[in-house]
């Protein structure tokens, strides 16, 4: 997955690969097959539209917005 500038990488910075096989000596080698989003009342915008498109570019297969505080799950692309 690549990263264009800061305010992207700070956006993407806690993605978690689970696949042995997508992990090389530099990093992630593709991008994630599914990220799980957890919503911050003070992060839902970024979450919902910048992180949205960043990680659709990107190739991710699935994107899932987890809204705790209205008990809701968002499952994209």
């Amino acid at each position: 997955m690549k990263i264009k500038n800061n305010e992207q990488q700070s956006a993407v910075r806690n993605v978690h690969i689970r696949y042995k096989s997508k992990l090389d000596e530099k990093g992630c080698n593709g991008s994630p097959d599914l990220i799980v989003e957890i919503l911050s009342p003070s992060t839902a915008k970024m979450d919902k539209i910048l992180k949205r498109n960043l990680y659709e570019e990107a190739g991710v297969k699935e994107y899932w917005i987890v809204d705790i505080q209205n008990e809701l799950v968002e499952v994209n692309f």
